[in-house]
């Protein structure tokens, strides 16, 4: 037995680094198509009261993670306030960290119950949570999102913070790269080193499978759908911005709160 250790542990070895290899091998291979597709609600006609939807083009790609798109502009309202409102329906993802890889700055304005429960909107059995986000230039938008039951469209109480996305970015530094090994990562062997495995477990969405390359990134959710709907803020020439603020998130829940009941009817159809 003792004469036989040696191979047998070489043996281990060698079925483990191939089974390593074939599930790496796996893990680079492209991503599933998704089974709900913009050419699945060819035929969806949603009517939001007091708004005019204009439906914006989305790529009947099957890789293509945005499902349908809409403009919603009020028929009437108050000079200023009459914003565009886009909605859209799209495979179920981490919102939150989707636009801080862009620079953004996120941050929760309220919702319905849950992480984010203040009661700040009136209830409509929907569970959405209300976002403020802030660009590189300052420019400020409020987003609402709200997850779906991909068989039904019905919501779900979960948050859009709880979904997997592909990468977030190294926290200190973003646009960071690795560039292997190199004269420069020398200088600094163990800062370096350290950069390179907290950036390979972000991208890894902290999942131990995926950083060991074991399993494919998650891309987006074809089990769970994103509603989300978007509203840009004015600049503040107003004396009282945040009353601007709360009638824009008002009208906002007016439009999604309509698309979800168009899309229950829909799929209900």
């Amino acid at each position: 037995m003792k004469r036989n250790l040696p191979v047998i542990l070489l043996l281990t070895c060698v079925i483990l680094v191939s089974f390593w290899q074939i599930m790496a091998w796996r893990a680079r291979r492209g991503f599933d198509a998704f089974r709900i597709t913009a050419a699945m609600l060819k035929d969806f006609d949603p009517h939001i009261e007091g708004y005019t939807l204009m439906q914006a083009l989305v790529q009947p790609d099957p890789l293509q993670p945005n499902i349908i798109s809409y403009r919603a502009t009020p028929a009437t309202g108050r000079a200023g306030l009459n914003r565009t409102i886009l909605v859209r329906l799209a495979h179920g993802y981490n919102m939150v960290d989707c636009m801080r890889i862009k620079h953004f700055q996120v941050e929760a304005v309220g919702g319905d119950g849950g992480p984010l429960g203040d009661g700040a909107l009136p209830g409509s059995g929907l569970h959405r949570e209300v976002w403020r986000l802030t660009s590189a230039i300052n420019d400020q938008s409020i987003w609402m999102t709200s997850m779906h039951n991909g068989s039904d469209f019905k919501p779900l109480e979960m948050s859009t913070t709880s979904m997997a996305f592909p990468k977030i970015g190294t926290p200190d530094d973003p646009g960071w790269q690795s560039k292997g090994l190199s004269r420069e990562s020398f200088r600094r062997p163990i800062h370096n080193l350290k950069r390179t495995l907290r950036h390979s477990w972000n991208n890894a969405r902290c999942d131990l499978l995926t950083f060991l390359r074991l399993r494919r990134p998650v891309y987006a959710s074809d089990e769970i759908l994103a509603l989300v709907s978007t509203v840009a803020i004015p600049p503040a020439n107003d004396a009282n911005p945040a009353r601007i603020e709360a009638e824009l998130i008002r009208r906002q829940q007016d439009v999604h709160a309509g698309m979800v009941d168009a899309l229950i009817q829909y799929r209900g159809d």
